[in-house]
């Protein structure tokens, strides 16, 4: 028997400042994850660990 739904996807998020200023996450998820929320999680996560202002439509999402 094959144990499915153990599948990850990684995905390589940058985040980036109006002013330049740019951080990078990489962040595993299930395949049915949207870019969307794989975004918003990198962003809480910054915001959690103190990080700089960012601005969210310089924000990238990529699967890895």
């Amino acid at each position: 028997m094959s144990k499915r739904g153990t599948e990850q996807v990684k995905w390589t998020v940058t985040l980036r400042s109006a002013g330049g200023q740019e951080w990078t996450y990489e962040i595993e998820t299930d395949p049915k994850t949207s870019q969307t929320e794989v975004a918003r999680a990198a962003w809480l996560w910054h915001d959690r660990e103190g990080g700089g202002e960012v601005d969210p439509r310089l924000t990238e999402a990529n699967r890895a």
